[in-house]
């Protein structure tokens, strides 16, 4: 299942800006001063650089997928 496609289809968009804007969302929440926003981006990407939106994805979805 390709969820930015699904998103782009949705919303008749290009699959590329799906992917813009996740990329812009998750720079925004990287720059959160919180240190508990800054833990949980530590757990996500291990090596401090912004994850893809993909990468991102499969991160979140890891947990449902467990459950299922």
């Amino acid at each position: 299942m390709n969820v930015i496609k699904q998103v782009a289809k949705i919303h008749n968009v290009s699959e590329e800006e799906v992917r813009r804007e996740i990329q812009a969302v998750i720079h925004a929440a990287m720059q959160s001063k919180d240190p508990q926003v800054q833990k949980r981006w530590a757990e996500i990407c291990k090596n401090g650089k912004e994850p893809t939106p993909e990468k991102l994805i499969r991160y979140l979805s890891e947990p449902l997928k467990k459950s299922l």
